[in-house]
């Protein structure tokens, strides 16, 4: 996830952690995880790499045993508008990027 450019770094982690996390937190049928990026030390390593460097602020994950089965509760009508609107406060959507994995 990517902050709004209108809010400074620790401000955002701030909120994230003392107010934002709760949905995560509170949402049913989901292990969430919360994983912060140290900018200084991945673009250390994305040189020596010579890679390119991730300039987002966070990482959150939400692990669950079915999609299609969580997507079909009420759940995401819930507590997903409330979350995006929350959201809307201090994150950049329209830059984060949302992906799918599966672990073999």
């Amino acid at each position: 996830m990517y902050r709004r450019e209108d809010f400074g770094r620790a401000d955002y982690l701030d909120y994230y952690t003392h107010h934002h996390y709760q949905f995560g937190i509170k949402t049913p049928l989901i292990d969430y995880y919360q994983t912060y990026i140290s900018h200084e030390s991945t673009i250390e390593l994305s040189n020596l790499l010579s890679i390119n460097a991730i300039d987002a602020e966070n990482i959150s994950e939400m692990h669950l045993d079915n999609m299609k089965g969580f997507l079909s509760t009420d759940v995401m009508a819930e507590i997903g508008p409330m979350a995006a609107e929350d959201e809307a406060r201090f994150v950049d959507r329209a830059n984060s990027t949302s992906f799918t994995m599966k672990v073999i």
